[in-house]
């Protein structure tokens, strides 16, 4: 189960491009404003890789000093790690 904020839902046409972008072998980086749902659509996107594809990593996660602990959080409530 994928805990993502209440206030913070993912927005599927970027989990879908994050999909294709991994199945074509492509690093991908999303970028846009503060509070759009990245840190959601991302965690949606690791949670379906590891559930429907069996693929638990590695994964290089990008992201301010600042966010760091909400990353680690996140993830490991999240996706386990």
């Amino acid at each position: 189960m994928c805990l993502i904020p209440p206030h913070s839902r993912p927005h599927p046409q970027a989990v879908s491009w994050l999909h294709r972008q991994w199945a074509e072998g492509n690093n991908a980086v999303l970028a846009d404003e503060q509070g759009l749902g990245k840190s959601a659509s991302v965690l949606t996107f690791l949670q379906s890789l590891r559930a429907d594809f069996s693929c638990p990593g590695p994964v290089l996660l990008v992201a301010p000093a600042a966010s760091l602990t909400f990353w680690e959080g996140a993830c490991c409530r999240g996706l386990g790690g």
